[in-house]
C-alpha cells in the first residue's frame, strides 16, 4: 500500500509539474552598432544600463565600422530577414526578434526588453548562432566582405518577429 501511494504521488507530481523550460533559455542579445552613429550610442548606453540592472542579460556586440567580419555578419543577417539591400545600424536581435534603429529608451529600449522577457518566458530560437558559426575564419570573411557602407538609423519602424 505504501509503494502504491508513493507511485501515485510521483505520478501526480510528474503530471502536474510545471513544464520544464528549454535548455539555455536565457536569450543571447546581439547588438550591431557603429561608433559614428548617435543612435547606436544611445542604444549602447541603454543596453549597458539594462545589463547593469539585470546581470543575466547577455549582450554580444558587433561594431561594424572597424570590423569587416562584423559588417559581413550584419549583411548576412539582412539577407536572412529578406532585406539584402538594407544596411542600417543599430540593430538588436533577441531570439528571432529583430529591432532596427533606435528612437529612445521608452520605446525602442522597452521593445528590446520586452523581447528578452518573452524569450525568457517561452524560449526563443537563436536566429544568429548558426550564421556566426557559418562565418568561419576571419581570413575567409575578409575575402568576401561587402563594400557597402552601413547607414545610421533612428526610426524603429522595422521590427521583425
Amino acid at each position: 500500500m505504501r509503494c502504491r501511494t508513493l507511485a501515485v504521488l510521483l505520478f501526480g507530481m510528474v503530471l502536474f509539474a510545471p513544464p520544464l523550460r528549454a535548455e539555455g533559455t536565457e536569450p543571447q542579445t546581439y547588438f550591431f552598432w557603429s561608433a559614428s552613429c548617435p543612435y547606436s550610442k544611445a542604444a549602447r548606453t541603454f543596453l549597458a544600463a539594462a545589463q547593469a540592472k539585470d546581470p543575466r542579460l547577455r549582450i554580444r556586440d558587433f561594431e561594424v565600422d572597424e570590423s569587416v567580419a562584423n559588417t559581413r555578419l550584419l549583411g548576412r543577417l539582412y539577407e536572412r530577414i529578406g532585406l539584402p539591400e538594407f544596411w542600417v545600424v543599430p540593430v538588436v536581435v533577441v531570439g528571432q526578434h529583430v529591432v532596427i534603429g533606435y528612437v529612445d529608451d521608452e520605446t525602442t529600449g522597452a521593445e528590446i526588453l520586452s523581447d528578452v522577457a518573452e524569450c525568457r518566458k517561452t524560449g526563443c530560437k537563436d536566429a544568429l548562432r548558426d550564421l556566426i558559426e557559418e562565418e568561419g575564419r576571419v581570413d575567409e570573411v575578409v575575402a568576401t566582405a561587402p563594400a557597402t557602407r552601413v547607414a545610421c538609423e533612428r526610426n524603429s519602424g522595422q521590427a521583425i518577429r
